[in-house]
This record gives C-alpha cells, sequence and structure tokens, in this order.
C-alpha cells in the first residue's frame, strides 16, 4: 500500500511537470487518501504541501492555507527540519500574497528560529521570500496613501 501511495504522489509530480493540473489533483488526492490509512504522516505530509501549492495556485488561498497548515503541523509533529523551512516559506508568501504582511513576516520569523533545517535551495528561498514579502508592504503602503 505504501508503495501505491508513493507511486500515486509521483505521478502527481510527472502530472505537474506535463501542465496537467486536473490529473495532478486527482493523483494528490488519490495519494492523500492511501497516506490516510496508512498513518504515513510524512508522506502525508509532503502530499498535503503539494495540494496547498496547487489550491495556491489555482487562487484558492483558503484551502491553501488550512493544507499548508497541516503540513507545517506534521512536519513540527515529526522534527522535519528539513521540510519545514519551505512549508514555512510558502506560507508567509501566501500571506503575502493575501495582504497580510505582518502575518507573512511572523511565518518567515518562525523560518529563522529553524536554521538547523535551512539549507540549500531551501536557503536560497529566503533573500526571496523577504523580498517579496516587503516589495508587498511598500505596495500596501502606497496604496493606503493614495486612498
Amino acid at each position: 500500500r505504501w508503495v501505491r501511495a508513493f507511486a500515486l504522489s509521483v505521478q502527481a509530480q510527472m502530472a505537474e511537470n506535463e501542465g496537467e493540473l486536473d490529473r495532478q489533483r486527482t493523483l494528490l488526492r488519490a495519494a492523500h487518501a492511501e497516506f490516510v490509512v496508512l498513518g504515513d504522516r510524512f508522506g502525508l505530509g509532503m502530499v498535503v504541501h503539494s495540494l496547498g501549492d496547487q489550491e495556491d495556485l489555482s487562487g484558492n488561498h483558503a484551502a491553501a492555507a488550512e493544507a499548508y497548515d497541516e503540513a507545517i503541523a506534521l512536519a513540527e509533529e515529526l522534527g522535519n527540519e528539513e521540510d519545514l523551512p519551505q512549508f514555512l516559506v510558502r506560507r508567509a508568501l501566501l500571506e503575502a500574497r493575501r495582504g497580510d504582511v505582518a502575518a507573512a513576516r511572523a511565518v518567515l520569523g518562525r523560518v529563522v528560529k529553524h536554521p538547523e533545517g535551512v539549507f540549500g535551495a531551501q536557503a536560497a528561498l529566503m533573500p526571496s521570500a523577504w523580498a517579496q514579502v516587503e516589495r508587498m508592504a511598500r505596495l500596501d503602503t502606497a496604496v493606503s496613501d493614495t486612498w
């Protein structure tokens, strides 16, 4: 059963790469169901994070926030310091896009508290994430000043 769940998640990644987002969603939901039955919290966290990304891209920000929060909770529960920073950065960027710059900064502040998990590509996300949040803050201020 675990092999099936993992295979579904890999197929979902392939569907994403091919631009087949409906197929990706279907495969991710199937993988999610399998990982739930198995009780595999790591696999579940990875799939939920991918579902969050897809909801975010689809403009369903409430569902994305819920998925990211679940992925973050699972990573923290498991002590998964390697993936937690990425999950937090995605959540922060979502908050910035939703216009809540203070929340975005707070979430990014949590990443800084986990430096042992920030490396490689994830470490490279941090300057970009901070820049995007600050750009949103300037935009928010500029819009507020004109109204």
